[in-house]
């Protein structure tokens, strides 16, 4: 949790596209790039875990899906990424959000990515990392848990 919202707050796209899905790094991507275009860089820090349980494991179709509640307190704001000020939330007071987390793992790594994630058309250039109907990047499958899906689950 900590590496992949150290690398979002610090636009290390490498590093999200080796702790996420495809889906949720291809939306983490335009996500950043919308706060690029408007000079933000969202800051969070401080992180304390207050709470962490699995509340589910299964497995499926050679996937291996672990579903994670956690309760974290951390401090979230939005900088201007020129100035420094906080253009959006408050950089001195930490926030508590409950999370349920879903993280997946690929237990046949010889298997070979045939459709893009993002829009479902077939791959025909297994050499390039883009898909060449939507542009999406493609992450081939390392055999490592990965972020699938994060929900706040706070109201």
């Amino acid at each position: 949790f900590v590496k992949i919202q150290n690398a979002w707050m610090n636009f290390e796209y490498d590093k999200l596209r080796d702790l996420c899905t495809d889906e949720l790094y291809n939306t983490y991507v335009a996500d950043l790039e919308v706060l690029k275009l408007k000079n933000g860089q969202n800051i969070m820090n401080s992180f304390t875990l207050n709470n962490c349980k699995v509340t589910s494991i299964s497995e499926e179709n050679g996937n291996i899906t672990i579903k994670v509640y956690m309760m974290v307190s951390f401090k979230d704001y939005v900088v201007n990424q020129k100035t420094k000020a906080v253009i959006r939330g408050n950089s001195s007071t930490k926030i508590t959000n409950n999370y349920m987390m879903t993280f997946v793992r690929i237990t046949d790594t010889t298997k070979k990515v045939t459709k893009c994630p993002n829009c479902g058309a077939k791959i025909k250039d297994t050499a390039s990392n883009k898909c060449e109907y939507c542009g999406s990047i493609i992450v081939k499958d390392s055999g490592e848990f990965v972020l699938s899906k994060k929900t706040n689950i706070n109201k």
